[in-house]
């Protein structure tokens, strides 16, 4: 039970710093006076840089509030669960609300029109596939977390091997923001980011 314990607080731990990283990845030494934002001229379809990073960030920062939110009161579940079985259901329900999380999240980033900007129709797709490859981890890591038989004696030895892949394979999204920034050079684009998402 410790051990388990020990495996979903390690976890918890990833996906905040992973989120947190994010943030603080993406540099910039543009100015609001070299990058000014207008609403004249724009492709049909699309949004202002501004309007667009003003959506994400808020969706972002929800997302990222709402994945911390679900540790404390997750490892409180472990810490008082009384059987193998009764830790593993709390695992399936942190992976559960880390689903729903995300799912919203790509849905509010899917459901704007992308910036007025080269490519911005990729930067939403650049998004979109980063979380859904995050999606994806999570239903792979929830399966994977049903399949333990509750009653083997080497409960606590797969469930870590299970967070190790799980941490392996995400490690890769850490750097989302200076990806998209490598990606999509675009000065009002990246100052627009750095304002919206306090970064």
């Amino acid at each position: 039970m410790k051990r388990t314990v020990a495996m979903v607080a390690a976890l918890l731990l990833l996906i905040t710093a992973c989120s947190s990283d994010d943030e603080s990845s993406t540099t910039t030494t543009t100015t609001r006076d070299q990058a000014p934002s207008t609403t004249e001229g724009l492709a049909p379809g699309t949004v202002t840089v501004d309007a667009w990073a003003e959506t994400f960030c808020g969706a972002f920062s929800n997302w990222r509030s709402g994945i911390e939110n679900v540790g404390p009161r997750a490892e409180a579940n472990l810490s008082s669960a009384t059987s193998q079985s009764e830790a593993r259901d709390s695992v399936v329900a942190l992976l559960d609300e880390a689903l729903v999380l995300t799912t919203v999240l790509i849905d509010e980033v899917e459901g704007q029109d992308p910036p007025d900007m080269d490519g911005g129709e990729g930067v939403v797709a650049a998004f979109t596939d980063t979380f859904q490859g995050f999606v994806g981890l999570i239903e792979t890591s929830r399966e994977e977390v049903e399949a333990v038989e509750v009653e083997s004696d080497s409960f606590g030895q797969q469930m870590k091997a299970i967070y190790a892949d799980f941490q392996n394979d995400f490690a890769a999204i850490g750097n989302l923001f200076a990806e998209i920034d490598r990606q999509y050079p675009d000065p009002e684009f990246q100052l627009a980011l750095t304002d919206a998402c306090g970064l």
